[in-house]
């Protein structure tokens, strides 16, 4: 087997992020290089283009939005490398129009009433897919956002109450179809972890195999929150802007390896600022990690793939190399 394979998991690839061309150029790059990914949704219309994408149809929401046809390369390519989680972000991009006309656009806490034509698209897809062929192996992305520039905006409404209501509903729904979390949380880590509690996960279901995963996606918590979740079996993501990011580099060096994996959250938190950012990037945050754990890139790659194993088990039913990789390599359950 290769000497380095990678798992990112947590990026956006859809047309709405990319065009065909960038993002078919991106994932002939992953095959080269050998990195799988697991992509995130923030919308229903980004579960439809990703569903779409994956199974082959031609009736593309992106296309609507003025991106071309996907190649049958690009649809190839999407089938091989990547697997999808299914999720509304707790921040919602809402457009509204001026008296003037005039276009605007900015963050609003998920709604409440976004949930049943969400739960009417995605519980069908979890349910009639067969897990030996179904891409869909987490929920996400999902979570709580508290930063002032999204509660702002609700105007009339209770946001932490709405993002409350809706996080609860994913985490029910993992927890029906045995899924794992890929959470995003600002401004939120103590709250966000004081729901997991109450919703039964924990390290000692998580071992017991009793709940699924909880995949914390690019941290902002204090060291004492980073504790907490360690400490609630929780795993967090390193992404590409660690090379630049002393936040994250904190991060990294108070999570042991055993709990840490890979993401590049593409096409943002890239390692260069204000460039677009693309799922092989991983490799530079795995070089980071190495040198700052004293390992080397090879077992960055392969402690994090076992991870990232771990906490998508139906990985092993959708890449026939992953299930390969588990019973050669195994993946061992990380200390508490």
């Amino acid at each position: 087997m290769p000497s380095c394979r990678y798992i990112d998991c947590h990026a956006h690839l859809t047309l709405g992020q990319f065009d065909g061309a960038e993002l078919e150029s991106s994932l002939e790059r992953c095959v080269a290089e050998d990195i799988y990914v697991v992509a995130v949704s923030e919308n229903l219309d980004e579960c439809r283009t990703m569903r779409e994408l994956w199974h082959g149809s031609s009736n593309l929401e992106a296309t609507s939005q003025g991106s071309a046809e996907p190649s049958t390369r690009l649809r190839a390519l999407y089938r091989r490398q990547v697997a999808l989680c299914l999720g509304l972000h707790p921040a919602q991009l809402a457009v509204q129009k001026g008296p003037d006309n005039s276009v605007g656009s900015s963050y609003r806490s998920v709604h409440p009433d976004q949930w049943p034509a969400f739960l009417s698209f995605s519980e069908p897809l979890l349910t009639s897919t067969p897990a030996s062929v179904s891409p869909y192996v987490g929920i996400g992305e999902v979570g709580l956002d508290f930063t002032p520039h999204v509660l702002r905006n609700d105007v009339a409404t209770d946001g932490l109450t709405q993002q409350r209501t809706v996080f609860r509903r994913h985490a029910e729904l993992a927890q029906r179809h045995g899924l794992p979390l890929n959470i995003h949380s600002r401004q939120a880590g103590r709250h966000l972890l004081d729901e997991l509690e109450a919703l039964g996960y924990g390290a000692n279901s998580t071992a017991a195999g009793s709940q699924p995963a909880v995949l914390l996606h690019a941290f902002d918590g204090k060291p004492s929150v980073i504790r907490r979740g360690l400490a609630l079996g929780c795993y967090f993501s390193i992404a590409p802007i660690v090379v630049r990011e002393p936040a994250f580099q904190r991060l990294m060096t108070l999570v042991p390896i055993d709990r840490l994996v890979l993401e590049s959250d593409s096409p943002a938190l890239g390692p260069v600022k204000g460039e677009t950012n693309h799922p092989y990037n991983v490799t530079l945050a795995a070089r980071y990690v190495a040198d700052a754990k004293g390992i080397t890139v090879e077992e960055v790659a392969h402690r994090t793939t076992q991870n990232a194993l771990r906490i998508f088990p139906r990985l092993c039913q959708l890449w026939p190399w992953a299930a390969d990789y588990t019973a050669e390599f195994g993946t061992t359950t990380p200390e508490a």
